[in-house]
């Protein structure tokens, strides 16, 4: 090495030139371990400043969803008709207030459950509605039409019923969303129409008849 032959030219004892050479093996140890040691605190630098970083996107997206997730629920809550969605499973996801107090049920005993569990529903129309969803939830199209629904006040009320398949961006199923409108009032005053008309033709035709 090039640091031996210098020490030779400067040191003609040889126990000296033996303890500098030891002195030098050991400094360069130290020197090396030096190195390593600020090589590997660098290291460590970076990778927790990359975790930091990393740790405060993900802290970030979070928060973000939360606000998105409280958002859409406060949306959903606000739509006076019945809605729920379900997952690719069939079991429900979520509902907002209307359905609750349309059937008298809350959110967190309902979640979970499939439409064959709601003991609120006569069971042949949770058969139905159970495949009807599971085709939907399949095949990604949209079901609507009119359905009898007993609701929470004991009545059976006139809905529209409606319930929408989507699917991930890859293809597969992902769940569906659904909405009841009830059309009971509507139903109601068109039936109070048809009464009214056949009052007044009965009445119409009763004058006609009446001796002049």
């Amino acid at each position: 090495l090039l640091s031996d032959k210098l020490l030779e030219l400067l040191v003609q004892d040889t126990a000296v030139f033996s303890r500098l050479s030891i002195y030098k093996g050991w400094f360069f140890v130290f020197i090396t371990s030096l190195l390593l040691a600020l090589l590997l605190n660098t290291q460590l630098r970076e990778r927790q400043r990359a975790l930091d970083q990393l740790e405060a996107r993900v802290e970030s997206r979070t928060s973000e969803l939360a606000e998105s997730k409280s958002f859409l629920d406060t949306l959903v809550d606000h739509i006076s008709s019945p809605i729920f969605y379900k997952d690719a499973d069939l079991r429900f996801r979520g509902c907002n207030r209307a359905y609750e107090q349309a059937f008298g049920v809350t959110r967190d005993k309902f979640i979970g459950k499939t439409v064959l569990d709601l003991e609120y529903l006569p069971s042949t129309d949770r058969e139905i509605y159970q495949a009807e969803d599971a085709a939907m939830v399949a095949t990604g199209r949209t079901l609507n039409r009119e359905a009898v629904i007993p609701f929470a006040d004991g009545r059976e009320h006139q809905t529209l019923y409606s319930v929408s398949g989507f699917h991930r961006p890859d293809g597969s199923p992902c769940g569906l969303v659904g909405v009841i409108v009830d059309i009971t009032p509507l139903k109601d005053a068109e039936e109070a129409l048809r009464e009214a008309k056949y009052a007044a033709e009965a009445a119409d035709l009763f004058l006609q008849i009446l001796p002049g």
